[in-house]
């Protein structure tokens, strides 16, 4: 199948909602190459009738039209900036994955997911600014966001960002559980409101559970540093291995030193590959599937990958999206699998 039929193949079953999380991320791939907006405008245009009807129906009052324009603008203008914006290197992917979550966004809207509306006419208690475009994500399932960091949410949770996420600050609204591996930004802080608290980073990864029904907001760390507060001010610092825990309404908190594998056990239904060289990798995803995998470049088993997979994965579907990301093949043989090629890293 060549990569037109391919694309197309995968744009239906996203719309039709019965894509894989493998041929979303490798849809995202196609998407990733510096001429393939001009297809996925044209994809875009043929589905857009079918779509625009759904849409209508599920939102009587939405300017359809201007919708389908706005994101075909959104998609000329993300691509002027960020170029081609293919991964070469461990330090170039942040930059990448913007373009990727811009494409997610879009693609997710489109399958109705997600909504794009305007609400500035409406009363919002929301710290986000709510006459912008936004972008919603709920239940258990990995999200990547524009600025190249990964959220794992558990079940019962939401997240939500406007189309200002990165501008000046990378803000978004949060309630349930989840784990943020945020990339570094020294210039632009990642900010976490969830029930009146304030989680503030630059580049760390922390575990988040705010549920709406439970009056605290617990914040733990695995890596980096992260702070606690409010509007007015922060509350702590705290470390990895440290847990902080804040009652919404009177803001009076406590920190701990915790056990992390107790409080990232909800995480037993995904497979996380955090930071983690290829080789490392391998054995990680070959002991899982009891498979070998060997790494034919030297130069490639030293590469850093971050990739996070649900529960239930198959060994094919892994290596798709791993092997996609690092520009490489693979051949599975029996219980050996052969991956070959692959991107240089800096």
């Amino acid at each position: 199948m060549n990569d037109h039929k391919h694309i197309n193949h995968l744009f239906n079953r996203l719309l039709d909602n019965s894509i894989s999380e493998e041929e979303l991320q490798l849809l995202l791939k196609y998407i990733r190459t510096s001429d393939s907006d001009i297809e996925l405008k044209e994809l875009m245009g043929i589905h857009w009738e079918d779509i625009k009807d759904e849409l209508i129906e599920k939102e009587p009052g939405l300017q359809t039209e201007k919708r389908y324009q706005a994101i075909l603008q959104k998609i000329d203008q993300s691509h002027r900036k960020t170029g081609s914006n293919r991964l070469s290197s461990p330090s170039k992917t942040n930059h990448a994955l913007r373009w990727i979550g811009i494409a997610a966004s879009i693609l997710i809207l489109l399958s109705a997911g997600l909504y794009w509306g305007v609400n500035s006419h409406k009363p919002s208690e929301s710290p986000l600014n709510s006459s912008l475009a936004t972008m919603n994500f709920s239940g258990k399932q990995v999200v990547n966001l524009p600025d190249g960091s990964t959220v794992i949410l558990n079940e019962d949770s939401q997240l939500t960002y406007t189309e200002a996420f990165g501008q000046q600050t990378r803000a978004i609204e949060f309630s349930g559980e989840g784990y943020f591996d945020v990339a570094h930004d020294p210039d632009r802080p990642f900010i976490v409101h969830t029930g009146g608290v304030k989680t503030t980073v630059l580049g760390t990864a922390f575990n988040l559970k705010a549920y709406d029904e439970q009056s605290n907001v617990e914040v733990t760390v695995t890596r980096g540093k992260v702070a606690v507060g409010d509007e007015k001010g922060v509350f702590e610092n705290i470390l990895p291995r440290q847990q902080l825990v804040v009652n919404k309404t009177t803001h009076k908190f406590k920190r701990e030193d915790v056990d992390l594998d107790k409080v990232l056990a909800w995480q037993k239904d995904f497979l996380i590959i955090d930071a983690m060289t290829v080789e490392k990798a391998a054995e990680l995803i070959g002991k899982k599937h009891q498979v070998d995998i060997i790494i034919e470049k030297n130069t490639l088993k030293n590469c850093e990958i971050s990739a996070s997979f649900i529960k239930g994965e198959s060994l094919e579907q892994i290596l798709r999206v791993v092997c996609g990301v690092l520009q490489a093949e693979y051949r599975i043989d029996g219980n050996k699998v052969e991956v070959t090629g692959g991107r240089k890293c800096e």
